[in-house]
């Protein structure tokens, strides 16, 4: 979706998949629609585990990633400024995404 001000968008994201971290130059928000998600967020001590029905916000010019985490594909909605992107020239970002040991 897509107005003069806001983009949105649903993304499906399989457990066991962490995306890279990056930051934004305006807030970002999701709802979580179906599964559960852990995010880590940059000043934030714990993750924040989020499940079916929640709402996270991160504001502007804070480090991230997310853990989609359970069994089962997790469902959300992100909305951020149009043409808002993932920026990385922060230190602590990573293009690549975060990989999990299976040991």
């Amino acid at each position: 979706m897509l107005s003069d001000d806001i983009q949105a968008f649903v993304i499906l994201h399989p457990p066991g998949t962490p995306n890279d971290t990056h930051y934004h130059e305006h807030d970002e928000w999701w709802v979580v629609m179906k599964g559960e998600i852990n995010w880590h967020i940059e000043g934030q001590s714990e993750p924040i585990r989020a499940r079916a029905g929640d709402f996270v916000l991160c504001p502007k010019f804070r480090n991230h990633h997310l853990e989609p985490v359970g069994s089962e594909v997790s469902v959300r909605i992100a909305i951020n400024t149009r043409g808002e992107f993932h920026r990385y020239d922060r230190p602590g970002c990573r293009k690549e995404p975060w990989r999990l040991d299976a040991g």
